[in-house]
């Protein structure tokens, strides 16, 4: 029975590593459409602000100014201008403030050069009002000439930010095709990487699922070697183990008062009671690898029960009290003979383990309800376990101060594997001084009228 224990399969690394490539494929697609979305949405809104706080308040203004020169002109064109010196006035504080606004908002690259021939212009118009206010005649001939000049110098103006207008909304209509394309070819992208994505995870789960199918064979065949081993063992040691203790047995009998030859009698037994001790270990743990019989239930109560008084016998005579606390009725997924075998193991350690101390000596069997599971407790008022050894105390072959007690340390180790195999574990928790308390728990199931032994 060689070899190592069956190693659980794990996925392909290459399959993994490329399900990780194409993973951050998608993510980096989606991180990149996000990306790039944020970019042009920050475009149109530059675009979008410039129209709403340049463009259209320059159109604005500047066809409200020249809406009031065409008004002033007409106000000057009349023939006697002493009564309208009022409304002049406002028609003319009205154009310079339209102008003002305008100058007050941003501007469009090459703007301002452009405004500053617009400018000379509205002097000129400036110098000419003011000459037909202070009753010149010339400026008078000159301002409907000058009028149309600003007239059309403020048009252009007009006509500059609406050309603006219209290019940063085509831009903006071209970003928005754009990003909508980019975003379709990522969107495809990450689709497709998906889909590959998709297709990697089912190749790994078939390929996972044929390991496990794999492993899951090689853990019967090792259970069917190991059952095999057991009944060889038992064939091929314990059968000859038994005549051999048969014949000594008699021939200590038939030795009478001869004292040597019945203490060698007797030496020769508990030789071959230590021998009969170890291979009932292997075999104990070797049978713990077993896979168990599906449907398999007993009760806890009876088994219990039947073990304390069997043992109690060898309790009494190392002046120990052994008492099991009233028994739920409770049955366990396990036989009657799997259930025997881990009590036994337990409570003949805490027999054997209790010490020669004059303290309490008491041995508590307990049971524990905790949800799926049922709690078997051995409780004991021996010496304890030194914290250090806890951690170690159910490998294989791992005794503590033993006091010259004999064993091979696979007690407690078969009991781990017992549970461990049966879905459930165990475990210890001891105090030193004071005692230990190992406990193993096994799933539950439903009492039905007959339990299988």
């Amino acid at each position: 029975m060689g070899g190592s224990e069956p190693v659980p399969p794990a996925v392909g690394a290459p399959t993994a590593r490329r399900f990780i490539v194409v993973a951050v494929g998608i993510a980096a697609c989606f991180m990149g459409v996000t990306a790039y979305s944020q970019a042009v949405q920050r475009d149109v809104d530059r675009d979008a602000d410039d129209i709403a706080y340049n463009a259209v308040p320059s159109v604005e203004r500047l066809s409200a100014a020249r809406a009031e020169l065409r008004h002033l002109e007409a106000l000057l064109a009349r023939a006697r201008i002493d009564g309208n010196l009022a409304a002049i006035g406002r028609s003319r504080g009205a154009f310079h403030d339209d102008i003002a606004e305008y100058l007050a908002l941003p501007t469009f690259p090459g703007e301002r050069e452009r405004w500053d021939a617009v400018s000379t212009v509205l002097e000129k118009l400036e110098q000419v009002v003011s000459g037909i206010l202070a009753g010149e005649n010339s400026a008078r001939v000159q301002l409907p000439q000058t009028v149309d000049l600003a007239s059309a110098a403020i048009a252009g103006s007009i006509e500059f930010n609406a050309a603006q207008a219209r290019r940063l909304a085509i831009h903006i209509r071209m970003l928005r095709r754009r990003s909508l394309i980019t975003g379709y070819l990522l969107d495809g992208l990450a689709a497709a990487l998906a889909l590959a994505a998709s297709l990697l995870l089912l190749r790994g789960v078939r390929q996972y699922t044929g390991l496990l199918e794999a492993y899951g064979s090689l853990l019967r065949d090792r259970a069917d070697e190991l059952e095999q081993f057991s009944g060889r063992v038992a064939h091929d040691i314990l059968s000859p183990l038994a005549t051999a203790s048969m014949a000594l047995g008699i021939a200590g009998a038939a030795a009478g008062a001869d004292e040597r030859s019945r203490a060698a009698a007797q030496r020769g037994m508990k030789s071959l009671q230590r021998v009969q001790l170890i291979v009932n270990g292997l075999l104990d743990f070797a049978r713990a690898g077993a896979r168990p019989a599906p449907g398999v239930s007993v009760e806890l109560k009876p088994v219990l029960d039947d073990l304390a008084d069997a043992l109690g016998m060898a309790a009494r005579e190392k002046q120990i009290d052994l008492a099991v606390e009233p028994v739920p009725s409770c049955a366990v997924a396990c036989s009657a003979g799997v259930l025997t075998s881990l009590m036994a193991n337990l409570l003949n350690n805490a027999i054997k383990y209790m010490g020669e101390d004059g303290h309490e000596r008491r041995i508590t069997v307990r049971v524990r309800d905790v949800g799926q599971l049922a709690r078997v407790e051995v409780a004991d008022t021996g010496p304890g376990i030194p914290r250090e050894l806890l951690p170690t105390l159910f490998e294989p072959y791992v005794r503590g101060a033993t006091g010259g007690k004999p064993g091979i340390g696979l007690g407690l180790a078969t009991v781990k594997r017992i549970a461990q195999t049966h879905g459930g574990r165990a475990g210890v928790e001891s105090t030193p001084g004071e005692g230990s308390c190992f406990w193993f728990e096994l799933p539950k199931v439903a009492r039905r009228s007959t339990d299988q032994k």
